[in-house]
């Protein structure tokens, strides 16, 4: 496992001193930010001076740590959009949905309900409502695939027209009442200091999900975490078996992107601990530099 450092240089004294540590090989830029493993020494050095840096980690895995994953957060790339009354309804919807969870989170949503006057997607994807929740909707391909799979844990609920109330017959809403235990909190867990009520306190995840050792033993295959890392809404986090994402990838259905789920305990998570233990270190010291992404 390595944990790659992506920065973002906030303003120009920062990307001059990226200019001035790194060699042109490695000076390369993705979407504003240049990577550096955290093991680097060069690191503390970019990060001691200029106008401070916006950091996101990216842990990245080997193939052999990948197939011996149990587990897997599934992150939804694709968007089914709402009309404008679509989401005046959603809105609603989740809002008179209560929150619940253990003492000293913020609470998850578990929501039903949704509408949407037009969806337009392949057989095979599954796409997010809207561009706010973690509510999936999936084609009639995902749907008989995961039927016939024999997973465990998933319901197929309606999503209905605003107007009609007529449910899709080719697609539905993703969804469980399986909920894992809370989650591991460790250095890739940022607690947010913000000026807005809403955000501050919050947690937000930064890394990979990570449990206690056999909180993940015979779970369901689709699940939801304690924690409302999707949303400051509520929304958890969707998290499956390994069997799930090799069914996404041997019967090519989309529209989610597999991260690994960790064991306290385990090798892999011992590495991962210390490169973050390591990462939050350069950033605390770093001036004017803070975290930057993750899921909240």
């Amino acid at each position: 496992m390595e944990l790659l450092v992506w920065l973002f240089p906030l303003g120009e004294r920062s990307r001059a001193r990226l200019v001035e540590l790194l060699p042109a090989s490695r000076l390369v830029f993705k979407s504003g930010r240049c990577a550096l493993p955290v093991s680097d020494p060069l690191l503390p050095r970019v990060l001691a001076g200029g106008d401070g840096f916006w950091v996101a980690g990216q842990s990245v895995f080997s193939r052999s740590e990948l197939s011996r994953f149990r587990h897997f957060e599934a992150v939804c790339r694709r968007v089914v959009p709402e009309g404008k009354r679509d989401h005046e309804k959603n809105l609603a919807t989740v809002e008179a949905t209560p929150k619940f969870g253990p003492d000293g989170t913020a609470g998850i949503r578990l929501v039903r309900g949704f509408v949407l006057t037009r969806i337009t997607l392949k057989p095979n994807v599954v796409a997010a409502i809207g561009g706010w929740t973690n509510e999936c909707v999936v084609g009639s391909e995902v749907a008989q695939a995961v039927r016939e799979a024999g997973f465990s844990g998933f319901q197929l609920l309606p999503v209905t027209h605003p107007k009609t109330g007529v449910p899709y017959a080719d697609f539905s809403h993703l969804f469980t009442e399986a909920i894992l235990p809370p989650a591991t909190l460790d250095p890739s867990v940022e607690t947010i200091r913000s000026r807005f009520p809403e955000e501050n306190g919050a947690l937000r995840h930064l890394g990979c999900l990570s449990y206690a050792a056999g909180d993940l033993y015979q779970r369901p295959d689709f699940n939801r975490s304690a924690e409302p890392w999707a949303s400051w809404w509520g929304f958890p986090s969707w998290v499956v078996s390994a069997r799930v994402a090799a069914l996404f990838k041997r019967a090519k259905l989309s529209g989610w992107h597999f991260r690994p789920v960790l064991e306290v305990g385990s090798a892999t998570y011992d590495q991962y601990l210390r490169s973050w233990q390591e990462l939050a270190q350069h950033v605390a010291e770093g001036e004017k530099t803070t975290f930057d992404g993750g899921r909240w």
